[in-house]
């Protein structure tokens, strides 16, 4: 620990502001209004994401109007491993006219003193493993898990002068901007995909099919359709060791799955009825709240009955993937049963597909498969980046990695 580095508690130095109790009455998830940020844009292990946004469109007091720059955190979490409550996330650039709204299960971080700390410092400072034991060894509550503003300004930390915290942020951030920068740059394909679909299989048929052109089925595009599989028993061997990827339908909710959370071993997986599934696959979860959810996978893998594949012909994965895409929301209506909801393989390969004539859909899959291949080259360079910033955060943080150039990276960070 170098010797200017001095020890600190965060009450010393910051204020946690609660949010406001905005009225339910108000509230939408369709976009109307303003973004009322919840837990709900927080990622696990912090930072701000944007696919749950909550709506408002009620009174608004100008104090709880958010800025870019802002650094807030949750102090509620609803989830059984708490899984966001004390992260950090800072409020992003808006993009429209709408406004950041601060929520009253949000606390907002106030500098005391700019001189002494820095908050980009403090967004990284409360990502640390340290901070986060704090937290969740002083929560309270059984089902709902709370923390507060005095519970989290209890916590104690080395301070380094303010330029090393500067550059630290500043070497934090700048993986965490590329990470992003993927992450638009993949929304921005994925849109161009999604319109080239549109135009070439949904508009044109608008008015009628073109000659030669038929409406036939999902199955008539893929080589082979078929579910995963479960071993019959939940023997330990079967899981043990750390094999083959298996996926399960809570997973499909991302657009492209490029790694899974789960493993079964060889011999879990020969007692089973799951297939290893090429990349390319296109999946669709059956089963759960993902029903109707589709991804695509970017590795091979196996996964559970609750996952249906679509195993395309070579010239058509483009072409299938996102005609399932498109269909997300007639899976999610066809879906039936009460407790949980429930699809079927035998509606998935059914769904109603265009057939075009000739080689169409081959010339398709030569414009739009090196966007996907680019979007998976995208997610797996922010993956790397991401275990790159987590390998760094707590060396850098603690003083184990020291920054004796601090000015020079200041200076290339400006």
């Amino acid at each position: 620990m170098p010797d200017e580095w001095i020890a600190s508690s965060l009450g010393q130095l910051i204020d946690i502001r609660h949010g406001y109790a905005f009225k339910g009455e108000f509230f939408h998830d369709e976009p109307i209004g303003d973004i009322l940020l919840t837990p709900g844009n927080f990622q696990i292990g912090g930072g701000f994401k944007d696919d749950k946004d909550k709506y408002y469109d009620g009174p608004v007091p100008d104090e709880f109007v958010l800025q870019e720059g802002d650094l807030l955190l949750t102090m509620t979490d609803l989830s059984k491993a708490s899984d966001t409550m004390g992260y950090p996330a800072v409020v992003p650039r808006r993009t429209n006219a709408r406004r950041y709204l601060h929520n009253q299960r949000l606390g907002k971080v106030e500098i005391l003193n700019p001189s002494l700390l820095d908050i980009r410092f403090v967004h990284y400072l409360l990502r640390t493993r340290e901070y986060r034991n704090e937290v969740l060894g002083s929560a309270t509550g059984t089902t709902v898990k709370h923390t507060s503003p005095e519970r989290i300004k209890r916590f104690r930390f080395m301070r380094p002068p303010l330029d090393e915290q500067r550059a630290i942020a500043c070497i934090l951030g700048a993986l965490d901007d590329k990470i992003e920068l993927n992450r638009r740059m993949n929304e921005t394909m994925e849109a161009i995909a999604q319109a080239i679909f549109k135009s070439w299989f949904v508009d044109a048929i608008r008015d009628g099919l073109p000659e030669g052109w038929r409406i036939g089925t999902m199955r008539e595009c893929c080589e082979r359709i078929e579910n995963g599989g479960t071993p019959r028993r939940n023997v330990e061997e079967y899981w043990f060791p750390q094999e083959i990827p298996w996926l399960t339908s809570g997973e499909v909710r991302q657009r492209i799955i490029i790694e899974t959370q789960n493993f079964i071993s060889k011999k879990g997986f020969e007692n089973s009825s799951a297939k290893l599934w090429p990349v390319g696959t296109t999946v669709v979860a059956l089963y759960g709240a993902t029903a109707g959810q589709v991804t695509l996978l970017a590795t091979e893998m196996s996964a559970n009955q609750a996952c249906c594949a679509l195993i395309p012909r070579k010239d058509a994965r483009s072409y299938v993937y996102l005609t399932a895409l498109s269909a997300v929301s007639k899976f999610e209506q066809q879906a039936t049963g009460s407790a949980q909801q429930n699809l079927s393989q035998g509606l998935v390969s059914s769904l109603p597909t265009v057939i075009p004539k000739g080689e169409i859909v081959s010339k398709f899959e030569a414009i739009v498969s090196p966007m996907i291949a680019r979007w998976i080259r995208n997610l797996k360079e922010a993956q790397s980046l991401a275990a790159l910033r987590d390998a760094l955060l707590p060396k850098l943080i603690s003083g184990e990695l020291p920054l004796p150039n601090a000015e020079r990276i200041l200076a290339r960070c400006a």
